[in-house]
């Protein structure tokens, strides 16, 4: 950090170079800023600052996307295409003689193009980020700057495709298979009529000289060192990412061996998944595989039966990072075809409740009766029964994730200047402002604060945080890990904590799965639900998009979510 400081007669000054992609977007190939006569541990910890501010800027200027209007257009007429095929499998599903479900999917085809038209005519573009988001990945663009005029262009552009794919649906669900895109993004051109012409054969002609071969297409490692070199010139890559992605690289390449990128195929990539699926789960912590290469990963699990496999999730997570490799090197003209895009598609290991453990009334019983809500001995010993109650972090997250549903992350990277009141009602206030990370854009939103939170103090507790001024809601947590999370303390604290006090099985991300399973459990619509934990839609109809509630409702709702049996008297003041 140092070696941005730079001593200008008597004062200190913060100079940083600003990477070479970047300087035509600054205008100037420095950050220059003067620290005035601060003294070196103040200059330094000034520096530090400066340093973070710097490299959140740069990322965020380097991940602003730049499409051209015709990349933005073939982007919707992917979907377009992909929406009317995906509809077309719904109409083939009705059974047949089905009046009623016939009936219900004209309804619904209706209603999508009609709440399409209004999002349209009300420039509603942020509710097509979730499919624009998926677009891009499949591009491999892995990050955008969401006010970018391209964004948006694109939003708008999935909009009219989603119109027009349910026009063209529901005109199929009326037996007329005549139908076609009225929009003229959408109509495909007719292909020209070539006319044979036959011609006498000309004279031989003499024999042209020869010709340089197009290049070959780079060695696998090539490519890769090129990508990885780009993706963190441009910032995209932050923490663990580069580390964890040349692993996988590594271990594709040992497997399939180390060919010019466009010789793998689509058989290679399927029996590289098929290994990918027997390697151990604790194959990237544990230190005695470390190193070791695919195959002999896939021969460990087979000799020790015990061992559990990773999952689907993680199969995935290193297909998702080879696609984007391979995309990167379509986009360079080293290959015709992503051989990985929609070559596969995953089953989930188990079924999605059965997937994290949710606390239950009898284990935040015990948990809220624990020391750290009861009395603790010391701030060092907060699994020890005493007399010692903290007003912290530790207190209050899992008392803020059970009554909200919100993502750990979420919770404690929270500001002051983030719980707010609107018509009486307080509310936690979720945007990027001061370097939050979200996981989606649909974690963007606000989420009431829980009548039990109020009665347990939560609000005097914030009241407390403002009169001392102090920025962070929790100002104890620094980030930490790779990613430098608000998260990555507390979780850690945490789960020794929960083995401490005997409670076993589960963890903290737990209490999403509670708050979300009590909120079904009290019937809450599920796009409220997914309104207050920050879900983007699902189901088949992924063309349906939700307007949002307001937050009087979303209080309503949320209030709702209640846990019978559980006992917080005890922190009722």
């Amino acid at each position: 950090m140092s070696s941005y400081l730079k001593r200008k007669g008597d004062r200190m000054v913060f100079r940083r170079r600003i990477p070479q992609c970047l300087i035509a977007r600054f205008g100037r190939s420095e950050l220059a800023i003067s620290l005035g006569d601060l003294g070196p541990r103040a200059a330094r910890a000034k520096a530090r600052a400066l340093a973070a501010q710097s490299d959140e800027l740069f990322s965020m200027v380097s991940r602003n996307l730049h499409l051209s209007p015709a990349e933005v257009t073939e982007l919707a007429r992917r979907w377009f295409a992909s929406a009317t095929a995906e509809n077309e499998e719904r109409l083939q599903a009705i059974p047949p003689g089905d009046s009623a479900r016939a009936a219900h999917e004209r309804q619904l085809a209706e209603d999508d193009r009609e709440s399409t038209r209004v999002m349209l005519a009300d420039n509603q573009w942020p509710a097509a980020s979730a499919i624009a988001d998926r677009l891009l990945a499949d591009a491999g663009i892995e990050h955008w700057e969401g006010e970018e005029a391209a964004y948006r262009d694109l939003c708008r552009m999935i909009l009219r495709a989603s119109a027009q794919a349910a026009e063209i649906h529901l005109a199929r669900l009326k037996g007329d298979y005549s139908a076609t895109p009225s929009d003229p993004v959408f109509i495909e051109k007719a292909e020209p009529v070539i006319v044979r012409v036959e011609v006498p054969n000309p004279p031989p002609a003499e024999a042209p000289a020869p010709t340089k071969s197009a290049p070959k297409a780079p060695l696998f490692s090539t490519a890769v060192t090129s990508y990885t070199a780009e993706k963190n010139r441009a910032g995209e890559w932050r923490g663990s990412t580069e580390h964890q992605y040349r692993r996988f690289y590594e271990l594709f390449s040992g497997f399939l061996g180390d060919q010019p990128v466009n010789a793998y195929t689509r058989a290679d990539i399927g029996r590289w998944v098929e290994a990918l699926q027997q390697i151990p789960s604790t194959y990237g912590q544990s230190t005695a595989l470390r190193g070791k290469t695919l195959k002999e990963l896939v021969a460990y699990t087979a000799a020790n039966p015990s061992v559990e496999p990773v999952t689907a999730r993680t199969v995935q997570k290193h297909t998702i990072a080879l696609s984007g490799f391979f995309g990167w090197c379509r986009d360079r003209g080293h290959i015709d075809d992503n051989p990985v895009t929609r070559s596969f598609r995953y089953k989930k290991d188990r079924r999605a409740r059965e997937q994290r453990a949710a606390w239950e009334a009898p284990e935040l019983n015990k948990l809220f009766s624990s020391p750290i809500w009861t009395g603790c001995k010391s701030e060092s010993r907060r699994s020890a029964p005493g007399t010692l109650m903290l007003s912290d972090a530790l207190f209050w997250i899992p008392l803020i994730a059970v009554f909200s549903g919100m993502r750990l992350e979420e919770i404690a990277a929270l500001r002051v200047e983030d719980v707010q009141t609107d018509s009486g009602i307080a509310f936690f206030d979720i945007t990027p402002a001061g370097g939050k990370l979200l996981k989606t854009a649909a974690a963007v939103r606000r989420v009431p604060v829980h009548k039990e939170l109020v009665d347990v103090g939560f609000l005097r507790y914030v009241e407390q945080q403002r009169r001392a001024k102090v920025e962070r809601l929790f100002p104890e947590l620094q980030p930490g890990g790779p990613d430098k999370r608000f998260g990555f303390y507390p979780t850690k604290k945490l789960s020794r904590y929960f083995d401490a006090v005997g409670i076993l099985d589960l963890d903290v991300h737990g209490f999403r799965h509670a708050a979300i399973t009590g909120l079904q459990r009290a019937e809450v619509a599920e796009p409220i639900i997914r309104d207050l934990v920050g879900h983007e839609g699902s189901g088949s109809e992924t063309h349906r998009y939700s307007k949002g509630y307001p937050l009087p409702q979303l209080a309503d709702a949320l209030n709702r979510l209640a846990y019978p049996g559980l006992q917080l008297d005890h922190l009722k003041l």
